[in-house]
């Protein structure tokens, strides 16, 4: 089985790195920038995530028919991964792989759904357990938080389970943007429609939104801190509700 023929797929389709200063110089490439001058400025690391994406839908990965050339851009001015795997055919395994650094056979959530354990919640109205990951699961925000970044996460966590005390600020992000599934008062745990949040505020019960937002604050409230943006998108599978 291929990459393209994955059912579901998360595949990470570019790591950004800039210098992190207030300068209006244009930005170094990979090329120009040195290990010492990396390790002293602490980049601002953009992180893009796509559901079923396949390898070659992007002009930068050899695409001739769909146009990206915004990422095509970023592929450019930043690194281009030739050798990544999704760590998972199915979309909650393969964050919790992107999120800890860890395989399958050790990363904490290892399946869309379990069949002992997690949290029990409803999709489509029928029964469905699902893991979450622990407090003491170390993720890529923990880290980067502990070393001075400001973390912002925008779109689907899907690692939470139906756990309230699970979502992405209880797991080393600042903020977030984006759907989740809460066993609280407020909403029956289920997946359609979508309900939205902004951190821990229920914005509202959306059933066709065209995109997820950005954390446009991120970079204003601490400014000169080194910034952790992690944007998931799921337009690839919902093909109709592009715009």
């Amino acid at each position: 089985m291929t990459i393209r023929t994955l059912s579901t797929i998360c595949l990470v389709l570019l790591m950004l790195v800039l210098p992190a200063c207030t300068s209006k110089q244009k930005p170094k490439t990979g090329e120009q920038i040195s290990a010492e001058e990396m390790a002293g400025s602490r980049p601002n690391i953009i992180f893009i995530m796509a559901d079923d994406l396949g390898y070659g839908d992007l002009g930068c990965y050899g695409q001739e028919k769909i146009k990206s050339p915004n990422i095509d851009q970023l592929a450019a001015d930043g690194l281009r991964f030739t050798q990544t795997y999704a760590g998972c055919t199915v979309c909650a395994p393969s964050r919790s792989v992107l999120m800890t650094g860890q395989h399958t056979g050790h990363t904490r959530v290892r399946g869309n759904f379990c069949h002992v354990g997690g949290t029990l919640g409803y999709k489509n109205n029928n029964p469905r357990r699902r893991l979450n990951l622990f407090d003491e699961d170390t993720t890529v925000a923990h880290v980067l938080g502990a070393a001075g970044y400001r973390t912002c996460l925008s779109g689907k966590w899907h690692i939470g389970g139906y756990n309230p005390d699970a979502g992405p600020l209880q797991r080393g992000f600042d903020e977030f943007y984006g759907p989740l599934t809460l066993t609280s008062a407020l909403h029956s745990p289920s997946y359609w429609p979508p309900k939205w949040y902004d951190n821990e505020e229920l914005i509202g019960i959306l059933q066709d939104r065209p995109d997820y937002g950005l954390c446009d604050q991120v970079h204003g409230k601490e400014p000169g801190k080194p910034v952790f943006p992690v944007y998931r998108i799921q337009q690839p599978p919902q093909p109709l509700r592009c715009t």
